[in-house]
């Protein structure tokens, strides 16, 4: 197809999208998805960033604490990072911290 055949047929209208619902994503009452859930654990993560004091020594000063709900640490870690990026208005978490740490705090049913 030529760039001037693609250009006459022009943007799809936005009425005429339609919407599929993923099976991986299809509600809660779903008896498929019900047997793959899993325990939805708290975990505290800690974001720190490695300053010097005044007498020339490495100190790790807390930047922001966060208390996320979810299935694993990774994903845990993961929605404490986006949301630090967002409150302090940044792209990338590490230029506000140096490091972060992920702290099982408890477990409940999902």
């Amino acid at each position: 197809m030529t760039s001037r055949a693609m250009r006459a047929v022009g943007p799809v209208p936005h009425a005429a999208l339609r919407w599929i619902k993923a099976p991986a994503l299809a509600g809660a009452d779903d008896p498929v998805s019900r047997g793959r859930r899993q325990a939805m654990r708290e975990y505290l993560v800690t974001f720190h960033k490695v300053v010097l004091d005044d007498t020339g020594h490495d100190r790790r000063v807390l930047q922001q604490q966060a208390v996320v709900s979810a299935p694993c640490e990774t994903s845990a870690l993961a929605l404490a990072k986006t949301r630090f990026c967002e409150a302090a208005g940044i792209v990338d978490w590490r230029l506000r911290a140096d490091s972060c740490d992920v702290a099982v705090l408890s477990e409940r049913a999902a």
